[in-house]
C-alpha cells in the first residue's frame, strides 16, 4: 500500500487538480535533514532548546581554554602557597632556634661574668671586682673629693677548723661568714673575698672613720654568734684593719697595704679593730 501510494504521488502530473489546490509542483524523495538536527542541537534552538541542562562536556567544549588557565592558575597558586607556608615554618623554626641560641649565649656570658668577677665559693665579689671598684672609688674621690675606707678582715680560729676537719668543713664556715658579712653591710658597701680567710669591705662616703668602725663592730657582733656546721658549733673571730682614702694612701696598693698593717696590729694586740696611723687601742663595745 505504501509503495502504491508513493508511486501514485510521484506520478501525479504537475497540473493535477490536487497539486494545484495544494499549490505545490509535485512530490519527490524526502531529503536528509540530519545535519539540520545536529546544527539545531548544537545551537540549542527549536525543540533542542533546553536551557536548564548544561553538561560538563558542553561546558568544557565551550570554555576549555579558560578552564585550563583557571585550573593552572589555581594549581600554581596552591603550590606557591605551600611553598610560602614551608618558608614561613622554616623561618619560625630558625627564629626559635636563634632565640634559644641567644638565650644560651646570654646565660653563658652571665656565667662567665659571674665566674670572672665573683668568688665561686661564697658568691660575693672576688679580688678582680674589688680592685675595679676601689679604682673607681679612687677616680671619683680625686675628681669629686669623696672619701672612702677599706676594711681588711682576717678570720681568727678558722685555720684550726680547716686543718683538723678538712677543707669541705672549712668551706662551709667561709660561706656562712661571707653571708653574715653581706647581711651586715649597707647596700652601697662592697664585701669581697681576697682569698683564703681574708675579706675586704669597701665603704664609700666616709667623712671620718667612725662609720667604718661602727660597721666593723657590726660585722664582729654578727660573727660572734655560733656557727653550726655538720652538727658542730664553731666559734670564729676576726681582726680588722681600716685604712682611709686619701689620708692613708691615694692608690689601691697603698690602701690595702696600710689596712693590712692595721689588721696585723689588731691581731697581735688582740684589739680586734685597728685604724691605720691612729693609736693602737682596742675599739670594743
Amino acid at each position: 500500500m505504501a509503495q502504491k501510494v508513493a508511486l501514485a504521488l510521484f506520478n501525479l502530473p504537475s497540473n493535477h487538480p490536487s497539486l494545484l489546490s495544494a499549490n505545490i509542483a509535485g512530490w519527490s524523495v524526502p531529503l536528509n535533514y540530519q545535519h539540520v538536527h545536529k546544527l539545531m542541537q548544537d545551537l540549542k534552538v527549536g525543540h533542542y532548546k533546553v536551557v536548564s541542562q548544561v553538561s560538563f562536556h558542553d561546558f568544557m567544549k565551550e570554555y576549555w581554554f579558560a578552564s585550563v588557565v583557571l585550573i593552572s592558575s589555581l594549581l600554581g597558586l596552591t603550590l606557591v602557597t605551600f611553598y610560602i607556608l614551608g618558608l614561613n615554618k622554616r623561618l619560625i623554626d630558625s627564629n626559635r632556634m636563634l632565640k634559644h641560641e641567644v638565650a644560651n649565649r646570654i646565660e653563658l656570658e652571665e656565667k662567665l661574668k659571674q665566674r670572672a668577677l665573683f668568688d665561686q665559693l661564697t658568691d660575693i665579689p672576688n679580688r678582680t671586682l674589688l680592685y675595679d671598684r676601689i679604682q673607681q672609688a679612687i677616680y671619683n674621690g680625686k675628681r669629686e673629693g669623696n672619701d672612702f675606707t677599706v676594711a681588711l678582715i682576717d678570720l681568727n680560729g678558722f685555720k684550726s677548723y680547716n686543718d683538723k676537719l678538712g677543707h669541705q668543713f672549712g668551706d662551709k664556715i667561709l660561706k656562712e661568714v661571707a653571708l653574715r658579712f653581706k647581711n651586715s653591710i649597707r647596700k652601697t658597701d662592697t664585701i669581697a673575698r681576697l682569698g683564703g680567710d681574708e675579706f675586704v669591705i669597701l665603704i664609700p662616703d666616709t667623712i671620718d672613720t667612725d662609720i667604718s668602725i661602727e660597721l666593723a663592730k657590726k660585722c664582729l657582733a654578727k660573727l660572734s654568734e655560733p656557727i653550726h656546721v655538720n652538727g658542730q658549733i664553731c666559734s670564729i673571730g676576726a681582726s680588722i684593719g681600716i685604712a682611709r682614702f686619701p689620708d692613708d694612701g691615694e692608690g689601691l696598693s697603698d690602701l690595702l697595704h696600710h689596712a693590712d698593717i692595721a689588721m696585723y696590729k689588731a691581731k697581735n694586740r688582740g684589739t680586734f679593730i685597728e685604724v691605720y696611723n691612729e693609736e693602737s687601742v682596742a675599739i670594743s663595745d
